[in-house]
């Protein structure tokens, strides 16, 4: 398998050309392995998506890659406490001590379990064929 990245997403067969002499050459199968980074209103990701499927190219996108980002399913929010690790950083806050930069870490860690985001199906209806309505249905909030 050739495996590829590519920002912004290959798209076309003008993109894919490169890749594709060497689906030949070798004949073996080609993996879109990372790509994403599309907001709003997710055009790219159907014409890609489209595209690919099309090619007989294998994908998979980001799902967890930024923070506060409509570019993946989950938007997750960004914590008070990593806000200030990021801000010291940048030399604009106080350094926190060892055991509030752990737990400021940890938090956010915790933060970007899926029930802690914004769960975006738009942007998955854009990845065709994907459709967000099981999951959906399956989330806690929507058995209220």
């Amino acid at each position: 398998m050739v495996a590829f990245h590519s920002y912004p997403p290959t798209s076309d067969a003008v993109g894919l050309e490169r890749w594709d002499a060497l689906r030949r050459k070798y004949g073996v199968p080609l993996w879109h392995g990372e790509t994403g980074e599309q907001g709003p209103p997710y055009d790219l990701n159907r014409e890609t998506t489209e595209f690919l499927n099309g090619a007989g190219v294998g994908w998979s996108w980001w799902t967890h890659k930024k923070l506060e980002r409509r570019t993946q399913p989950w938007v997750c929010p960004r914590t008070d406490g990593f806000r200030r690790i990021l801000d010291y950083w940048k030399g604009e806050d106080e350094r926190p001590s060892r055991e509030q930069a752990r737990e400021w870490l940890f938090e956010q860690a915790r933060r970007t379990r899926t029930d802690s985001c914004d769960f975006d199906p738009e942007m998955v209806r854009s990845l065709v064929p994907f459709d967000p309505a099981g999951y959906q249905a399956s989330r806690p909030s929507a058995q209220r």
